[in-house]
């Protein structure tokens, strides 16, 4: 097992994190072709970058396992990411707004967030399978509230 990981206690983890969004927000800003560009992190999310009138919102999943978790239509890290979003829709445009999903791991073999990796490929599959989900999780939290 990774050193690093095996202290509970350990802030490493987080702190390698917030220096992961700094690297990956300075790797945005040179990488853009705006003069006027600008990038923040934390601000609208995890790393924003402003640039040619449009705003870039990226969402990082950083991990410092040697095998992440593969991001599925049930992790928790991809709803968390669809929440950060939905919370800032009254600050954006959401016609000149770009949402991207970085993570160092894979996404689930199979998964219909696949589509996510082909600007063209039709979302459909998606959204019915988050539907199916969410449906999935509010059907189990009914259920326990009814057995307590």
């Amino acid at each position: 097992m990774n050193k690093l990981v095996e202290n509970v206690h350990s802030a490493a983890p987080v702190a390698l994190g917030f220096y992961y969004q700094s690297l990956y927000a300075l790797t945005l800003l040179l990488k853009s072709s705006d003069d006027e560009g600008a990038v923040s992190v934390e601000t609208l999310d995890d790393v924003n970058l402003k640039a040619d009138g449009q705003d870039y919102l990226t969402q990082l999943k950083h991990s410092v396992k040697e095998n992440p978790s593969p991001i599925s239509i049930k992790s928790d890290a991809f709803w968390k990411t669809i929440k950060a979003w939905i919370d800032v829709f009254k600050f954006i445009e959401i016609s000149d707004t770009h949402f991207c999903l970085v993570t160092v791991g894979d996404l689930a073999s199979g998964s219909p967030l696949q589509a996510f990796t082909n600007n063209v490929a039709d979302r459909a599959d998606v959204l019915a399978a988050m539907k199916i989900e969410a449906e999935r999780v509010i059907a189990e939290r009914a259920l326990a509230e009814t057995s307590d």
